[in-house]
């Protein structure tokens, strides 16, 4: 007798949830299950995978045990048709565990910010280093900011502006970029838009001109610095396709080179038109471009950085110092940003020829040599 209590407690506990996992949607019981076994490991899906590649690949991976199981599961929940490249972290399990995180999964995927003014060697290293960091985050899944200088604009002060990279103290568990990767992907014409190949210039470096800076989402994979190359091209077509017309590729070389010296010299995007009339004016005069800027690149080529010039500085033989040689110098000096390329591509009409920094951010521009002169006089006088 004693025991009909206890039965019948049984009974209806029993009952209770039971009838409580038949109220409860599946969906309630997914949300709240663990799915997979042991901790989250990570898994890249690489540009172009297909749902039965990726099975494949999660399979050689160790994620789980069924190639054609996991690929008909991915199918069943429509991640065949959404699956986006990146790192996922995923717990391994059975094909259906598997692909039931995937549903909702986010993949994790690297931003790299190409700052105006960067130059190409400069640039290519940052690039490895921020890879690397972004490896070490996935291995330590602890996601820090670490600040890394811009390339530095020594007559401009932009040298206080930052890329973000990803930081962490573990060693790395993905591939690496090196500074050749991104040369090799700047050689292969193939990797920028169809029309733009014909006025590309034939060394790699020059071609960084061509990328326009912006931030970019790139899936990461060992083909990392051709995604970059050619989403950073194919903005740059955009944005200026209907400017280069018939443009040769001597004159686009011109146009690039021009655009990276405005780039260095002049901050305010408003005098950038104003000083690429300026520099229009002194080469039709056939005078000197005398840009501080291409004097600073010539001393970097020779492992030394500059940060302010003395007259001696400008006596140094490079075909980049303007200061000695008549024109343009051979070739771009940084990569220029949308306004510099605009300026380039339409300089103001005016019968300026020379400008000087107002130590205010700006520049004082005048007609002529004797306007420079007083120019300086009075800014040098405005700082004591």
């Amino acid at each position: 007798m004693r025991d009909k209590p206890i039965t019948l407690l049984l009974f209806l506990l029993t009952a209770m949830a039971y009838l409580t996992f038949l109220v409860l949607p599946i969906s309630w019981w997914q949300e709240r299950l663990e799915i997979g076994h042991g901790p989250s490991v990570f898994v890249m899906v690489e540009p172009g995978m297909s749902a039965r590649d990726a099975a494949r690949h999660f399979v050689r991976e160790g994620i789980t045990s069924e190639a054609q199981a996991l690929s008909r599961w991915l199918t069943a929940f429509g991640v065949d048709r959404s699956l986006k490249p990146g790192v996922y972290f995923l717990r391994p399990g059975s094909p259906w565990e598997v692909a039931k995180q995937l549903v909702n999964a986010e993949p994790r995927v690297f931003r790299v910010v190409l700052v105006p003014g960067s130059d190409v060697d400069v640039f290519a290293q940052f690039l490895g280093d921020a890879v690397a960091s972004f490896w070490e985050d996935v291995s330590s899944s602890n996601l820090q900011e670490k600040p890394f200088p811009a390339s530095g604009d020594i007559l401009t002060g932009k040298a206080g502006e930052m890329h973000t990279a990803l930081a962490a103290d573990s060693p790395a568990p993905g591939f690496i970029v090196t500074s050749a990767d991104l040369f090799a992907a700047l050689a292969d014409e193939t990797h920028f838009p169809e029309p733009l190949r014909k006025i590309l210039p034939e060394d790699p470096s020059e071609r960084f001109a061509f990328l326009l800076p912006e931030t970019f989402v790139l899936p990461p994979s060992p083909s990392l610095a051709v995604s970059l190359v050619r989403q950073a091209s194919s903005l740059w077509w955009r944005a200026f396709a209907s400017d280069v017309a018939k443009k040769s590729a001597t004159e686009m070389r011109s146009l690039a080179t021009l655009a990276s010296i405005i780039e260095k010299e002049i901050r305010k995007e408003e005098e950038r038109p104003i000083a690429a009339g300026v520099f229009q004016n002194r080469l039709e005069r056939q005078m000197p471009l005398q840009s501080c800027a291409t004097v600073v690149y010539a001393w970097k080529l020779q492992g030394r950085i500059l940060r302010t010039l003395t007259y001696e500085d400008l006596k140094i033989e490079s075909p980049f110092n303007t200061y000695l040689h008549p024109g343009l110098p051979p070739g771009p000096i940084c990569v220029p940003s949308r306004n510099s390329w605009s300026a380039a591509f339409h300089p103001e009409e005016h019968d300026l020829l020379y400008f000087v920094a107002d130590n205010k951010g700006g520049h004082v521009f005048s007609r002529s040599y004797k306007e420079h002169l007083d120019a300086q006089r009075k800014i040098r006088n405005e700082n004591r």
